[in-house]
């Protein structure tokens, strides 16, 4: 993107409500401010992100009761547990790009803890996250901790290997690679032989004293995005009672959704409420080949990548573990919109009647805010080169092995003994 494209961006951006959306408003600033480069305040802002994420756990009674008679669209917007999660993805990545390594272990501690956490609560599927495991196990393996870098390495394994089918990603050969030269740095032999025999990579020039490691991260398109659909379920006339149970009719309207109309039977009232729904669109992107170029312009090494990191897949699993309750809540408010019509109509005549029910065809509205300036997915690659500097080629390949992206990284800087981290944004 150009400075005229993220300036326009944050523009958008701004126009987020704040009162409201808040923490995405955060979330998506800083994010746009580290793809534009400005890592000092995209910091900031994801470090304000995250007491505000604290905050916002006190439940604001008063919107979370007036959220059941009009939208949820009034509550403060706490967003997905991997979206605060993802925070210190970019926040360690901007704090090595600063030159600050040591407050890119103390996120690394963060993420960590909060990734306990979340293992330790139960009611989500996002209980873990092996990338992000395995991102703070390489940190702290470059900076010689090596004792957190081996907890972190076997605990990202150990996700990997229980979610990787759940989450849609691949198990990184690297990873297992790093957990030899873990062992290896903590003197656990049989352990690293153990690992050795998934690593192919182990043992080559790369552990010469002079050579150091570039750790590319693919961030490419866009996660899915949730817009608002209008459904009709029909009330029967033979649900309708003085004495009916609305919780008990809400449920059976909800199992109702995407049925047809049952004929022969007289409706009494056909509910229209909105709902959010996910969009998923195809993938563009399916792996890279990443080369180093050299100064005839032929290529050097060669490796490919692996999907390490499947935000769509979670941002589409977070949706489907709510969906069945968003619909739940949203019938009940039509209800209790219905019932308010019938009782006005009654009381004080079809007039009133119709200005209640049109205050609540008003008030109705599909919450369809999410984080949508994550990528889709991440993919990983390492380049082990001898010291000095580098132009890096990279060909983004579709699922049908078509080219679909091709664009170079110069000026790549590669230190002995040292590992270079770097996010490339594929749109």
């Amino acid at each position: 993107m150009s400075q005229e494209d993220y300036e326009k961006t944050l523009q958008k951006v701004e126009k987020i409500d704040k009162k409201t959306s808040a923490l995405l408003y955060l979330y998506e600033k800083g994010l746009v401010l580290h793809n534009e480069g400005s890592f000092e305040e995209s910091n900031r802002c994801f470090e304000e992100s995250d007491l505000l994420l604290e905050d916002l756990y006190t439940r604001s009674v008063s919107r979370e009761v007036g959220a059941l008679v009009t939208s949820d669209v009034i509550i403060k917007y706490r967003g997905e547990r991997f979206e605060s999660a993802l925070i210190h993805y970019y926040k360690i990545l901007n704090y090595l790009y600063l030159g600050q390594p040591e407050e890119a272990l103390v996120e690394c501690r963060k993420l960590n803890h909060k990734l306990q956490t979340f293992l330790d609560q139960e009611g989500s599927y996002y209980v873990n996250d092996p990338f992000l495991q395995y991102l703070t196990g390489m940190v702290y393996f470059m900076e010689g901790e090596h004792v957190d870098a081996n907890v972190s390495l076997r605990v990202a394994l150990e996700w990997y290997q229980k979610l990787h089918q759940a989450y849609q990603v691949e198990i990184p050969e690297l990873l297992y690679c790093d957990l030899v030269k873990s062992a290896q740095a903590l003197g656990e032999l049989e352990e690293a032989a153990l690992y050795r025999k998934e690593c192919e990579r182990t043992g080559d020039e790369a552990a010469d004293d002079d050579w150091g490691a570039v750790n590319i991260f693919l961030e490419c398109g866009y996660v899915p995005f949730k817009r608002e659909i209008n459904i009709v379920l029909p009330i029967y006339k033979d649900e309708v009672s003085d004495d009916w149970d609305k919780d008990a009719l809400a449920v059976t309207l909800a199992g109702r959704h995407g049925e047809p109309v049952v004929h022969g039977r007289e409706i009494e009232y056909l509910l229209r409420v909105s709902i959010p729904e996910m969009v998923v669109e195809p993938s563009r992107f399916e792996y890279a080949k990443i080369r180093t170029v050299n100064p005839d312009g032929s290529f050097g090494k060669e490796v490919s990548t692996t999907l390490v990191e499947n935000p769509g897949n979670l941002a589409w699993r977070a949706f489907e573990e709510r969906k069945a309750t968003i619909l739940l809540k949203t019938v009940l408010r039509g209800l209790a919109k219905y019932l308010g019509t019938s009782k006005a109509e009654k009381s004080k005549g079809k007039l009133f009647g119709w200005i209640v029910n049109l205050f609540g065809v008003a008030t109705e509205s599909a919450d369809t805010r999410s984080w949508t300036t994550l990528p889709e997915k991440i993919l990983m690659a390492r380049l082990e080169l001898p010291e000095g500097d580098y132009e890096i080629s990279v060909d983004v390949f579709g699922f049908s092995q078509e080219l679909v992206e091709s664009f170079s990284i110069p000026d790549v800087n590669i230190r002995a003994d040292r590992t270079t981290f770097l996010n490339y944004r594929v749109y």
